[in-house]
């Protein structure tokens, strides 16, 4: 009796293997949203790259966007109202960082002192609100990706 080729039997059922695995894997692909976050020039937009639809538009911090479309990439379901909630105090941050940058170049342009001791205060203000806010942000970021 003939031994069988084993090495021959193995390259086959690879190869079938191989294509099994390809076409499942190409089925799967086609049927998944990739999301990316994409510059504007002014800001960022999560996009959903399979059809080309903007789901989130004018997110101004780099990391907030790639943040969000990974969660979103991950396949779970991502609860919108938090990712809203997230887009909400992102602005909310963004602007408390231009004020202090603001009442910083106000202070150091200041020539009457009771000026200056206003836009001091003003810039102390300021920077506790954006520390408060960055926090928050931060929060809830890690919160959506830890779901």
């Amino acid at each position: 009796m003939d031994k069988p080729d084993i090495d021959s039997m193995h390259q086959i059922n690879d190869s079938d293997l191989k294509t099994q695995l390809q076409e499942i894997l190409g089925g799967i692909i086609a049927t998944l949203d990739i999301y990316e976050a994409i510059d504007n020039g002014e800001s960022y937009d999560i996009v959903n790259l399979k059809n080309n639809d903007i789901l989130f538009e004018d997110v101004n911090l780099n990391i907030v966007a790639n943040i969000i479309a990974a969660a979103l990439n991950t396949g779970d379901e991502v609860n919108i109202s938090t990712v809203e909630s997230i887009l909400k105090t992102e602005k909310y941050a963004v602007s408390k960082m231009v004020e202090v940058k603001i009442y910083e170049e106000l202070s150091e342009n200041a020539t009457d002192l009771d000026k200056l001791a206003i836009y001091e205060t003003k810039l102390t203000e300021a920077e506790h609100k954006s520390s408060n806010a960055v926090e928050k942000l931060l929060s809830q970021c890690q919160s959506l990706i830890s779901i």
